[in-house]
């Protein structure tokens, strides 16, 4: 399988070290990880918050909430991304070496493209250290958010395009989860006011940002769901 690069900088196994030095201003060493999330997304820093959660969870739960994210918006049509989703719980349920070689083959065969792919990835990744899984859920759960509740598209069959791209997550995710805003009635001259870069590196009108941390919300509270056992592979 061919993977994609990742930028692991900042994600390091352990401690918060995966936040920005920010968002590391905002929570607190006695916060679980879902109040670490709730307190970092009402602030404006949703990808924290995501990170935060993602790796906060044990790689199970994290697994499943990135497949639970993932069905939230996935398409009948879009018959990798549901294989996907499938192999990433059918793991979360029984990890074993097999259901992990299946989630990774789903993930390659999606071609890292889809909140399940990623979802899947994770599963791929579990075990691997360095925050590898929490990457992958992270990138799932933007993703998902990015759709704000609207299916993915279907792929176009046989597309020549559609080969395995080199992504960095999460901040291909991240991107993927900037909602898409109508350009703005302004002069041209006035747009570098309204957009002004982030803790979270991301370059958002006051807008842009509130409708990311509204669309990343029901996703938060989802994760946190499985965090308190209400929603978990353990019921499933």
């Amino acid at each position: 399988m061919t993977s994609p690069n990742l930028d692991l900088e900042d994600e390091v196994e352990g401690g918060a070290s995966y936040l920005s030095p920010a968002a590391q201003s905002v929570v607190t060493p006695n916060q679980t990880p879902c109040q670490q999330a709730q307190a970092l997304n009402q602030q404006g820093m949703s990808v924290d918050a995501t990170k935060a959660l993602a790796n906060g969870l044990p790689e199970r739960d994290a697994v499943w909430w990135a497949s639970q994210s993932a069905r939230k918006v996935s398409n009948p049509a879009h018959v990798p991304d549901l294989e996907a989703i499938q192999a990433a719980e059918a793991w979360a349920k029984n990890p074993t070496p097999q259901a992990q070689q299946v989630a990774s083959l789903a993930a390659d065969k999606a071609g890292f493209q889809t909140p399940g792919a990623w979802a899947s990835q994770g599963a791929a990744w579990a075990g691997s250290g360095q925050g590898l899984t929490g990457q992958a859920v992270t990138g799932a759960v933007l993703m998902a958010a990015g759709q704000a509740g609207k299916p993915i598209p279907a792929p176009v069959a046989a597309a020549p395009n559609m080969a395995k791209p080199e992504v960095a997550v999460p901040k291909l995710a991240a991107e993927l989860a900037k909602p898409k805003v109508p350009a703005l009635a302004k002069p041209a001259l006035e747009a570098p006011k309204l957009a002004t870069p982030g803790p979270d590196g991301l370059t958002l009108t006051p807008k842009e940002r509130a409708e990311m941390v509204k669309n990343v919300q029901p996703h938060l509270d989802l994760g946190c769901e499985v965090g308190n056992g209400k929603n978990s592979w353990r019921n499933g």
